[in-house]
């Protein structure tokens, strides 16, 4: 497959998963969105496969089946109430994905514009991480839903 071609289905899947967010957004619609989106991902994991070096395919299949059994393992498991949770852990996860994603790239040594994006990457996916951990531990009652203020910290500015 050449880097054209996988650009196109790239270009296909994106528009595609932006129509099942779209169906997301009612009840009647959301299986067919999720059905939708989950095609996107099996499409751009083909896709990516297509193009990697087949003597290095291991470790990624490897990390899929991982990655799809803990999710099959969560989503027989994980009771509805506890949904909002789950979703904001998920969130987390992918913010921690483009964190390692950009520290990979930065130890790498790109050139300079590479750096501040890979450097973005880090920060932004950090941050998400740590956000979205909160929220699933305010929402699991794990942590306290009041605001701290930190001792010698000024209250207003």
């Amino acid at each position: 497959m050449t880097a054209a071609i996988a650009v196109l289905i790239a270009a296909v899947l994106i528009l595609a998963a932006l129509a099942g967010l779209r169906l997301m957004n009612s009840p009647r619609t959301a299986v067919a969105g999720n059905l939708l989106l989950a095609g996107c991902v099996v499409g751009a994991l083909l896709t990516v496969l297509a193009q990697a070096d087949r003597s290095h395919l291991a470790l990624p299949l490897a990390a899929v089946a991982a990655g799809g059994l803990i999710g099959l393992v969560a989503a027989l498991r994980v009771r509805m109430i506890a949904m909002p949770q789950m979703v904001a852990t998920l969130n987390g996860l992918g913010g921690a994905a483009s964190a390692l994603v950009g520290a990979v790239v930065l130890a790498g040594a790109p050139p300079v514009a590479g750096s501040l994006v890979s450097a973005a990457a880090v920060a932004i996916g950090a941050v998400t991480l740590s956000g979205s951990l909160v929220a699933a531990g305010k929402l699991q009652g794990r942590l306290a839903s009041r605001s701290r203020v930190l001792r010698h910290h000024p209250a207003a500015m």
